[in-house]
């Protein structure tokens, strides 16, 4: 994966016109994407696009369930902390 990666390394753009630079850049990134997708499949597997996404009221119940209260902002803390370091 890292050759690939490596690989996938492009020569500095040449300069365009605003418009042009999101053009050729978003076309870089789709080929990009597109060549490191059999990649990623093979380490992390296909995604399930079948599996249900929960929606933001579900996920705080079963983060509640899991003795986890919204008050206690652990994911913000967690941030300030390594931040802090």
């Amino acid at each position: 994966m890292k050759k690939e990666l490596n690989e996938l390394q492009v020569p500095l753009m040449k300069a365009y016109q605003p418009e042009e630079f999101q053009v050729a850049l978003l076309a870089r990134v789709r080929a990009q994407n597109e060549r490191l997708r059999p990649l990623i499949e093979k380490v992390l597997g296909k995604p399930d696009l079948d599996a249900k996404i929960p929606t933001a009221e579900e996920l705080q119940q079963l983060l509640f369930e899991e003795g986890i209260k919204p008050e206690d902002n652990l994911g913000s803390r967690a941030i300030v902390e390594e931040r802090e370091k």
